[in-house]
């Protein structure tokens, strides 16, 4: 595959979907993030350990958050 190819496959995708893309990963980093910093207030290993392997597109962290009472506002 040469520069000409890998050009020609870039301009296939239309800037909507690069832009959609690029959302969807930045709203995932957010979550786990988020996620990550709850479960580690919690003292929930077994919650952490599940959102360092896996990846879910959002979907697990999400729900954590939301089910999961904030430590600070008790």
């Amino acid at each position: 595959m040469n520069y000409s190819d890998m050009v020609e496959i870039n301009q296939s995708f239309p800037t909507w979907v690069v832009i959609l893309v690029f959302a969807l990963v930045v709203l995932e980093i957010t979550l786990k993030a988020m996620a990550l910093w709850r479960a580690a207030q919690n003292q929930s290993k077994g919650w952490f350990a599940v959102f360092i392997i896996f990846n879910t597109a959002g979907i697990l962290p999400l729900i954590y958050l939301l089910a999961s009472k904030n430590p600070n506002k008790q």
